[in-house]
């Protein structure tokens, strides 16, 4: 096997155990209600995880069911922080300026919200990618389909906003 696909190989499988812990955590939380979710991961699961990268579809679909179902706050008007969705709730305004990137004002939970006052950055969700672990605003279509998951109850409007200028939020214009 060549160097390149026993990288993208590891990556789609490193990619796929996070999703199962994720999968796990998210049946406890919503007393089993994921049964679509499970019969698509292991669709996918069952094949070669290289293929993944060819045609991503299954696991964007899993990865908003999976947001779906962790989040679990349908009708109760609970906005995700964006920076990582099981942060607590994102209400408070502050600045941030992703590297490279221009200021925005964006809502965010109340943490990293004062970290971001004390010019520290927000406690941003960490991904898997060819480089190892990268913040969030560094992801693909799959880490976008998984945060339009989690924000589709109350909106996803300020995600593009807030992720403008970065790869994940290229993806999610390209997405909504």
């Amino acid at each position: 096997m060549n160097r390149d696909l026993a990288r993208g190989r590891a990556l789609a499988l490193r990619i796929m155990d996070g999703l199962d812990e994720e999968l796990a955590q998210a049946e406890a939380l919503t007393e089993g209600r994921v049964e679509e979710a499970r019969r698509l991961r292991d669709g996918w699961r069952a094949g070669e995880p290289g293929d993944l990268f060819v045609d991503a579809r299954q696991v964007e679909l899993f990865t908003a069911m999976l947001a779906v179902a962790r989040l679990g706050h349908f009708g109760t008007g609970y906005r995700p922080c964006p920076f990582d969705p099981y942060h607590g709730a994102a209400g408070t305004r502050a600045l941030w300026t992703p590297p490279g990137s221009a200021p925005r004002a964006v809502t965010c939970c109340g943490d990293d919200a004062a970290r971001l006052a004390g010019g520290r950055e927000p406690q941003i969700r960490q991904v898997p990618s060819f480089k190892g672990m990268v913040p969030l605003w560094k992801g693909t279509d799959i880490e976008a389909h998984w945060l339009i998951g989690h924000h589709s109850p109350t909106g996803t409007g300020d995600l593009r906003e807030t992720f403008r200028d970065t790869s994940v939020g290229r993806c999610l214009v390209r997405l909504m």
